[in-house]
């Protein structure tokens, strides 16, 4: 039976299709229009860490140098008080596969994907986590379809995404580059429906899982070198996965008392960040619509009721 491929129709359908694409009934863990159990979720993701590592060893994910910056640690220590002054460490998630730390979160993905029989996997990004999916997919044999967020409203493409187009196809992948628009969420569910490809999103729970390893690590060779745990873990933020994903894995290492610090990108005056079509923000792109959850089925809620719904909070405890 044919179906009602309409911008209206479609949205009308994307929890379901969000289901269908990734096994995950995110209904089951909401609280109010809101609230959302974020702890529960996770438990029931049955991949442990330590089988996420095993997991990643298998496409030589993770395991990244951790590596002292000596002449920024001899600095700090120049110019702080006496008795001040950090030893600074990197964590150099360039050495993963396709070159950043979002192979992790694609490794666990794509690997769901082979083990629960999808053909192949369709991711939206502006571009790494695209190319780390793509990396991911041919590993596996699988086919990946990469919905890119790239042009502003004006049809103007950002150039550096341009240029990750040109590696995501490199690996394997059929890019279709769009706006930052509501064409792009409705694309990727038309697509996700079409193929019945898996949901290798940024944001669900297996993009988490899998990026908890790069946390773990971090607690682990620091305690092992050093006996103590950092005392601070900067971790890069926009969507909110990275710096989620870390510090879970850092206190499941047992670094509970080091502080947790998201950095930013003040992205103001980047066209693509300051499109005062729809697109106006001031620290990341973003991927319209692609929070795991999706955007809450019952709608209409406005700020002033979310105001007064004393359960209008994330119940998500990352720490």
């Amino acid at each position: 039976m044919n179906r009602d491929m309409s911008y209206e129709a479609v949205m009308a359908r994307k929890n379901e299709i969000m289901k269908t694409a990734l096994g995950v009934d995110y209904e089951k863990y909401e609280l109010s229009q809101l609230a959302f159990d974020y702890d529960s979720m996770m438990e029931d993701v049955d991949v442990s860490i330590d089988e996420v590592r095993k997991i990643q060893e298998e496409v030589s994910v993770g395991h990244t140098p951790l590596v002292e910056l000596k002449n920024l640690t001899a600095l700090a220590r120049k110019f702080s008080k006496e008795g001040y002054g950090a030893r600074i460490f990197v964590k150099d998630e360039a050495s993963n596969p396709s070159g950043s730390y979002k192979d992790r979160r694609a490794s666990l993905s794509v690997y769901m994907a082979k083990k629960l029989g999808y053909k192949g996997v369709v991711t939206a990004t502006s571009g790494n986590y695209g190319a780390a999916v793509a990396s991911q997919a041919a590993k596996l044999d699988l086919k990946c379809i990469v919905v890119q967020e790239c042009y502003d409203s004006q049809g103007i493409g950002q150039p550096e995404i341009l240029e990750k187009r040109r590696k995501c196809e490199a690996l394997g992948a059929e890019v279709i580059s769009l706006t930052v628009g509501p064409e792009l969420f409705y694309t990727f569910l038309s697509i996700l429906e079409e193929t019945g490809y898996f949901n290798a999103s940024l944001y669900s729970s297996f993009g988490i899982r899998g990026v908890e390893t790069l946390g773990y690590e971090i607690a682990e060779e620091v305690y092992e070198k050093y006996g103590k745990y950092p005392e601070v873990v900067l971790a890069t933020h926009a969507g909110g996965g990275n710096l989620t994903g870390t510090a879970r894995g850092l206190k499941a290492r047992g670094a509970k008392d080091t502080k947790v610090v998201g950095v930013s990108v003040d992205l103001t005056g980047l066209h693509m960040a300051s499109d005062v079509d729809f697109n106006k923000k001031s620290f990341t792109t973003g991927h319209t619509g692609f929070g795991m959850p999706s955007p809450p089925s019952r709608t209409g809620l406005t700020c002033q009721e979310a105001q007064r719904d004393p359960s209008a909070i994330w119940m998500s405890t990352i720490w």
